[in-house]
């Protein structure tokens, strides 16, 4: 159990990541909000969980669902684009987005390498603050991570407000 409780709100949560971080939220005992398009998609039940059927191509879509609680931790992931690709055309757009226009939100985008299906190994991740990649990293040598490695991340970043508003490339 993590000793402070947070509400999460988790965009694609119904990826693979996105399912595992889920996972390791709940198990950690915090509160989380998936906005997802599909909600049959997480078969998961919990006292904790609310799962919101959001447009995630519609940024006043999402933006409703964030403002039920402003100082939610929001996780940013490669998956961010997708959700406002509408406005935003790559992912430094997207980022300039986020410091410019959400200051009310506490966000971490994370850059992953490649990503697999390993299991949770338990390792330390080398970070690199506003990097593309981590150098010597994946970058150069198509090195992966585990995808519940990634999530597991993420969520010590909203625990420890480590990193906050802040790009990292992960390895």
């Amino acid at each position: 159990m993590a000793s402070k409780k947070l509400t999460v709100a988790l965009l694609g949560a119904t990826g693979e990541t996105g399912l595992r971080t889920l996972e390791q939220l709940l198990h950690r005992g915090h509160c989380v909000r998936a906005l997802v398009r599909s909600p049959h998609k997480i078969n998961t039940k919990h006292d904790n969980l609310s799962v919101l059927k959001t447009d995630m191509y519609s940024d006043e879509s999402v933006k409703a669902e964030l403002e039920g609680d402003p100082r939610s931790p929001f996780f940013v992931e490669y998956f961010m684009r997708k959700i406002i690709a509408s406005i935003l055309s790559s992912m430094r757009e997207m980022e300039l987005f986020l410091a410019g226009e959400c200051k009310d939100l506490d966000f971490t985008v994370v850059r992953p390498p490649g990503l697999t299906q390993g299991s949770l190994t338990g390792k330390t991740a080398r970070v690199e603050e506003e990097a593309a990649c981590v150098p010597q990293g994946w970058c150069a040598t198509s090195m992966s991570m585990p995808r519940a490695d990634v999530a597991k991340f993420m969520i010590e970043c909203a625990e420890d407000s480590c990193y906050l508003k802040k790009a990292v490339a992960i390895l």
